[in-house]
């Protein structure tokens, strides 16, 4: 039976997901369940009185091609290891996908695989490309003017400054900005601005500190000087960067030598084409082309 979750679902669920293969796109749980899990916005399939999986959906206002529209966003989906077909999971997943089919153009969830929800009609259209820099591709390594000082605004206009030239992305309100403060202590991730000779802040850099090297999950920047200074930053501690950018920035203009590889970070679906069609003057029939009427490249780094 699919039911609305409630306030005493939380610690059968949170128990549920540590023998679970879920939450792949949040790796932490506690801070899902703290800070993101929200009774009103979860299903849960329940088998004999005891739930077994449940799916979260949330909302979010993204900009595609131009246009601000509502997007719903498909996260902590939790399954019962011992359903090995994950029937319950597919169950949550078709239910949720025909509620949204009147409310949201477009559904959103992270995925690192092509396949992986290829079933329900979604499609891996968001590709990051990863960089692996190392000390010996910078011709300077100063980071002067980068440090942890920055306030929430300023981050927020980089932001803005920085999506304007991509398509495809989520607009971020200062209640976003506030969970982020809160994911980033949750997940230990730290978070780096780099501002310019006047003070004015030119860029920032989300990342975490690996065994091996620095993992640069998000970095924003207005120009090239912004870029390296912050790079230059995380190198301070490892002797490598893994940089995740959009597929379409080419970090070779500054890092020539720099190699790069290429995995799916977010699957969409359009869940009415015809509104869609409507909406964008388009006569797109599936998701790579709903995604490709504008001549701008995607980006998106939530994780949700």
């Amino acid at each position: 039976m699919i039911r609305q979750a409630t306030s005493h679902d939380r610690q059968a669920l949170y128990d549920l997901s540590n023998t679970s293969l879920a939450l792949d796109y949040l790796s932490a749980q506690d801070f899902y369940f703290a800070h993101c899990y929200d009774p009103a916005n979860v299903i849960v399939n329940e088998v004999d009185g005891h739930p077994v999986a449940s799916l979260q959906v949330g909302y979010h206002v993204m900009m595609l091609h131009d246009t601000r529209i509502m997007v719903s966003a498909f996260t902590g989906l939790i399954g019962d290891q011992a359903d090995a077909q994950g029937r319950y999971r597919r169950q949550l997943i078709q239910q949720a996908l025909a509620e949204q089919s009147c409310k949201t153009l477009v559904t959103l969830v992270s995925t690192d695989s092509e396949q992986r929800y290829q079933s329900y009609g979604f499609a891996a259209v968001y590709h990051q490309r990863h960089f692996t820099v190392r000390p010996s591709d910078f011709s300077s390594r100063s980071y002067y003017g980068t440090d942890k000082q920055f306030s929430l605004s300023e981050l927020s206009a980089v932001y803005r400054r920085f999506t304007s030239h991509f398509n495809g992305y989520i607009l971020r309100d200062d209640d976003y900005w506030l969970r982020l403060m809160d994911e980033l202590a949750a997940r230990r991730l730290n978070l780096a601005v780099y501002h310019n000779g006047q003070g004015v802040a030119e860029g920032y850099m989300i990342y975490k500190l690996a065994k091996k090297q620095t993992e640069v999950s998000e970095l924003v920047y207005l120009n090239g000087k912004a870029m390296v200074r912050l790079l230059s930053y995380g190198l301070r501690l490892k002797p490598q960067l893994d940089i995740a950018v959009a597929v379409d920035e080419d970090l070779t203009r500054a890092f020539p030598k720099a190699v790069s590889r290429v995995q799916p970070c977010m699957a969409a679906h359009v869940n009415d084409y015809k509104l869609f069609n409507a909406l964008y003057q388009s006569q797109v029939k599936d998701v790579a082309a709903a995604f490709a009427v504008s001549p701008k490249p995607l980006f998106i780094s939530e994780r949700y």
